[in-house]
């Protein structure tokens, strides 16, 4: 019984193979045409196996097996076969090293380029006039953004002789770059009302002396005003109301006027109008400020209690301790080499916001006048390094000061997290479109990584397809190719999150030198 299974199953598989559905066919008949199309099958399995075997050689696929693998694609690879790989990485549309020669020198390392299959290549640079066009670096925490490239552009900038202004968001910077700084003989300014007993004090008030110094602080204290706010005449109002108490105190006050005084005449109508009273200078206030000196009494309260809101951190005893008088002035800063720290942690939340934004919003105030037609333009320039720079989007006007920073020999580089913390689409373009340097680090998020790739557009890809048909007379299949032209983005969005090379790279792209992106192995301590 054994020994006639398996007789039983050939002459069941010849049954298969020669039975026909719209015929009658005697025994004999079936298993002769059983044999034929068994063998034909047979040959036409080894026929295909050969040819998978051959293409997979030839596409460079040396693990190629039964199965499919994953392969990465560099410049000048073809597009491969369907069915000759389970995945792909798509870095053919990638500059190749050559390409970048004018970032083979310049101020700031940038890293080390990377081929998608040789490696390592030549450390890249950005030169001083390409930083001039801003830069933005966008990457999740952990990702190396203040280890490869806040930290290290700070210290070569100085080294180089510029001036250097951050946002110190983690309360670290000071400790970590005061040695190195130092040691280089440049001077160190930190003002950090989070760290009183080592911050040095500066009144922001010393630096307001023309209109558009107002309007710097009112945004800075206030922000801008929101675009759904279904009563906005109660920030008009406010808005208004702060920009006259500012040139009332300013000018009545002089040289001891102080942040505080705001805090304490913004509830006070009876020293207001002794102030009106007293001093010449601001009785054309009075018109700015007639509504806000008409309320009751209680009503009154009710009604500043937004602005007094506002105002009350420079009551705060760690404030009046740093911003009673001035340590330093900011257009030092362009007369000699500094670095300016600002703390702004994220643990001070509204209050850091405030306090960077006035001083960065006065600080380019200072810059339009230092390049006006009128300014002087022989002081030295200055880079400005803003990590978590989305935070301070509703007090700072990004988009108007990255469009001027070239003219006005200021570079500024943007840190952040997310693309789309920037807000909108129509946000997002208004900053970025001025930043002609873009680093995303790895794991950036899908938001980023979308906006990365439509700004790099899309390449024409030539598509192989190969057919295999086989005609109801063909002994033998038969197989086709075709050459198909495709567009398709210069890199995918998965490509740009997660280059498949390392923990610390980024893809990046200086439009100035070229439009295609390329490969960056970041530089760790």
């Amino acid at each position: 019984m054994k020994g006639s299974l398996p007789l039983m199953l050939f002459l069941l598989s010849l049954y298969i193979f020669g039975w026909q559905k719209k015929e009658s066919r005697s025994l004999s008949e079936i298993i002769i045409f059983g044999i034929f199309n068994l063998i034909k099958s047979l040959i036409t399995a080894s026929i295909r196996l050969s040819v998978a075997l051959f293409n997979g050689l030839r596409g460079g696929l040396a693990n190629f097996s039964l199965g499919r693998r994953e392969v990465v694609l560099a410049p000048g690879d073809r597009s491969p076969q369907a069915g000759q790989v389970q995945d792909y990485w798509d870095y053919r549309g990638v500059a190749e090293e050559q390409e970048l020669r004018a970032l083979f020198q310049g101020v700031v390392r940038l890293g080390h380029y990377w081929h998608p299959k040789r490696g390592r290549g030549r450390e890249l640079f950005l030169p001083i006039e390409l930083l001039y066009r801003n830069c933005a670096i966008v990457g999740p925490p952990g990702s190396g953004k203040t280890e490869s490239i806040i930290v290290p552009w700070i210290k070569q900038l100085l080294g180089a002789g510029y001036s250097v202004i951050t946002v110190d968001i983690k309360g670290d910077l000071y400790d970590r770059l005061i040695g190195d700084v130092q040691k280089m003989g440049v001077r160190i300014w930190y003002w950090n009302p989070g760290d009183p007993s080592r911050s040095l004090c500066w009144n922001w008030f010393d630096e307001v002396n023309f209109p558009r110094d107002v309007e710097a602080v009112a945004l800075s204290i206030l922000g801008r005003p929101k675009p759904n706010d279904p009563q906005p005449f109660f920030y008009e109002r406010d808005y208004r109301w702060l920009r006259s108490l500012v040139k009332l105190v300013k000018q009545a006050y002089g040289q001891q006027a102080k942040p505080s005084l705001l805090y304490e005449i913004a509830g006070d109508q009876r020293t207001i109008r002794d102030i009106l009273n007293r001093y010449p200078s601001v009785k054309g206030l009075s018109v700015e400020l007639s509504d806000l000196l008409q309320f009751a009494p209680d009503e009154h309260s009710r009604a500043v209690s937004g602005l007094l809101n506002a105002l009350h951190l420079f009551n705060e005893p760690s404030m009046k301790r740093v911003s009673e008088r001035s340590d330093f002035r900011l257009p030092s800063v362009g007369l000699a080499p500094t670095l300016l720290i600002v703390g702004a942690s994220l643990a001070d939340a509204r209050a850091g916001e405030v306090l960077s934004s006035v001083l960065l919003n006065l600080l380019f105030n200072f810059i339009y006048r230092r390049f006006s037609p009128s300014g002087s333009q022989k002081a030295i320039p200055l880079h400005l390094i803003i990590d978590e720079a989305p935070r301070l989007k509703e007090r700072v006007n990004f988009s108007e000061i990255l469009s001027i920073a070239r003219s006005a020999k200021i570079g500024i580089c943007l840190a952040m997290q997310d693309i789309a913390q920037l807000g909108d689409v129509q946000e997002q373009s208004a900053i970025l479109a001025n930043c002609l340097t873009i680093i995303m680090l790895k794991g950036s998020s899908p938001v980023s990584a979308k906006y990365f790739s439509e700004r790099l557009g899309q390449r024409v890809d030539y598509v192989v397809s190969q057919n295999v048909y086989q005609g109801p007379f063909d002994l033998f299949p038969q197989s086709g190719r075709g050459l198909q032209t495709a567009n398709v983005p210069v890199l995918r969005e998965r490509e740009i999150m997660y280059p498949p090379f390392g923990n610390y790279f980024a893809v990046a792209q200086v439009s100035p030198v070229s439009n295609k992106p390329f490969l960056l192995e970041l530089t760790l301590p």
